[in-house]
C-alpha cells in the first residue's frame, strides 16, 4: 500500500478519545518509521490513559507534544516516560480544572524534558517549578509561576528567547510562603527578548504580585513589544477589579526607562492609571505605532485627552484599538466620553497623523446598566461612518457583531432609519 510506503503520513498523531487497543496505537506510531512524531491528545482523561501506554517506546521520537488533559492523566504520562525526549521542540500541555502539584513529587526529580531542544512551550495552568524545562533554547514561553528567582533563572538561562508570556500564580497549598527580607538577583541584559507579556487570572488578580520583583534586575534593549493581558479562558468582571500596585506600575516603567528600547506595540487590556503610569510609557515610546488599550468609565476622558495629536505622544501611531465592557453598574466609558472620543479621532485624520486603523469594541454582557443605546442622533459617535467613509480603516464590535455595517447590530447601536 502507498500510505504504507510513505511513514511522514503517519507522523501526526491527534488523540480525542481513549484507545482501547494498545496494539493499534503502537503499529500506527511505528508506520513513521524512524521520523519524528507529533502527539496531541485533548481528551477527559480523568479515567486513565487506556492505550496511550503503547507509545511509550515512541517517546524519543517525539518532536511535538500537545495536551489537554486531566493533572492525573498528565502526571501518569510523564512518569512513564523513562527516557529524554532528545526530539522534542514544541510543548504544549493544558490542564482542566485546578492543578495541584502532589507535595511528595517534583517532575523535577525524573524530568523528561530536561535536555529537550525545545524552542517553543506553553505550560498553562502548570507551575514551572512542577515541570522545569530545557530553556537554553527556547524562543518562545507562556510559563506560570509563583517565585520571582524561577522567572529570574528564566531570563539568566534563555538567550535565544524573543517572546516570554508570564502568568503569575498562588504558590501550592502545602508550600508555606512566608515574607521574607527583599531578596536581590544578579543584574542580566537579555539581547534577544522583544515581547514581554503579563496574564491576569481570577487566581492571581487579588492575592498575588502580578509584575514580579526580578522586572528590578533585568534589562531589555531588543524589546518592542509589552502587555498586560486580561485571561481569555475566564469572565472579565473576576479579573478587573485585580489592579496592579502602585510598586508594580513603577517596576514596569524603570524597567522601560532603563532598558533605552525602542516600543513599536504597546496593549493594556485592563484600565490603568492615565497620569501615573500610560502617560510615563507614551513619553517613553516615540516609535509606538500600535497601541490596545481598554478604557472605562474612570479613565476614558484622561485616555483620550493624551492621545489627541495636540499633546504630542506617539506622533507615529497607527492603528488604535479601543475596548469597552461595562461591568455590572458601570456605564460605558466610551460612550460617556463620546466628544473627547471623537476629538482625538479627528486630530489623527489630518496633518501629520499617520494613523491609518481604528478598532473598537464594546461588549455589554456584563452590564446592568442602561447604557441609552440606541445612540443619540447628536452622538459624535454617528462620524466614524463617515471616518470610514472618507478611508479610515475602521471597524466597530458592538457585542462581537460589526456595527458599522448594515444589519442588527447597526440597528441595534445607532437605530433604524
Amino acid at each position: 500500500m502507498i500510505s504504507c510506503s510513505c511513514p511522514s503520513l503517519w507522523t501526526k498523531i491527534p488523540i480525542s478519545s481513549p484507545y482501547g487497543s494498545d496494539t493499534l496505537l503502537d503499529e500506527y506510531a511505528s508506520l513513521s518509521g524512524d521520523l519524528s512524531i507529533k502527539l496531541a491528545v485533548d481528551w477527559d482523561s480523568r479515567y486513565g490513559l487506556d492505550g496511550l501506554h503503547a507509545l511509550v517506546p515512541h517517546s524519543q521520537r517525539r518532536s511535538s507534544l500537545d495536551l489537554n488533559i486531566s493533572p492525573e492523566a498528565l502526571s501518569e504520562l510523564l512518569s512513564s516516560i523513562s527516557l529524554p525526549l532528545i526530539r522534542l521542540s514544541t510543548v504544549n500541555i493544558a490542564v482542566s480544572g485546578e492543578f495541584e502539584p502532589p507535595h511528595h513529587h517534583r517532575m523535577a526529580d525524573e524530568n523528561p524534558f530536561s535536555s529537550s531542544p525545545i524552542t517553543e512551550a506553553t505550560l498553562h495552568r502548570i507551575p514551572y517549578s512542577y515541570m522545569p524545562i530545557n530553556v537554553r533554547m527556547l524562543q518562545r514561553f507562556h510559563v506560570c509561576s509563583y517565585d520571582p528567582a524561577e522567572i529570574h533563572s528564566i531570563f539568566r538561562n534563555s538567550q535565544h528567547l524573543i517572546e516570554i508570556v508570564i502568568t503569575t500564580c498562588p504558590p501550592p497549598r502545602f508550600l508555606n510562603v512566608e515574607p521574607s527580607l527583599r531578596i536581590t538577583y544578579p543584574s542580566v541584559v537579555h539581547t534577544s527578548l522583544r515581547q514581554l507579556s503579563f496574564v491576569l487570572t481570577w487566581e492571581n488578580a487579588r492575592r498575588i504580585t502580578k509584575i514580579p520583583v526580578t522586572l528590578d534586575y533585568i534589562t531589555l534593549p531588543a524589546l518592542n513589544e509589552f502587555q498586560i493581558l486580561a485571561s481569555q479562558t475566564q469572565p472579565l468582571p473576576g479579573i478587573l477589579p485585580g489592579t496592579l500596585e502602585p510598586i508594580e506600575y513603577s517596576r514596569i516603567i524603570n524597567l522601560i526607562h532603563r532598558s533605552g528600547c525602542d516600543l513599536t506595540d504597546l496593549t493594556f487590556s485592563i484600565p490603568v492609571p492615565v497620569n501615573s503610569f500610560l502617560l510615563p510609557m507614551l513619553r517613553q515610546s516615540p516609535a509606538l505605532e500600535r497601541l490596545d488599550i481598554f478604557v472605562d468609565a474612570d479613565t476614558a476622558g484622561d485616555v483620550f485627552r493624551v492621545l489627541t495629536l495636540a499633546e504630542g505622544k506617539v506622533p507615529n501611531l497607527k492603528k488604535l484599538r479601543i475596548a469597552d465592557a461595562p461591568c455590572r453598574g458601570a456605564v460605558s466609558g466610551l460612550l460617556l466620553q463620546g466628544d473627547a472620543f471623537h476629538a482625538m479621532v479627528r486630530s489623527r485624520l489630518s496633518g501629520d497623523s499617520h494613523l491609518k486603523t481604528l478598532r473598537l469594541s464594546l461588549k455589554t454582557i456584563w452590564s446592568r446598566q442602561d447604557l441609552l443605546i440606541p445612540i443619540a442622533r447628536d452622538s459624535p459617535l454617528r462620524d466614524l461612518v463617515k471616518m470610514k467613509e472618507e478611508g479610515l480603516d475602521v471597524e466597530f464590535l458592538f457585542n462581537l457583531e460589526d456595527c458599522l455595517l448594515e444589519g442588527e447590530a447597526f440597528n441595534l447601536f445607532f437605530g433604524s432609519s
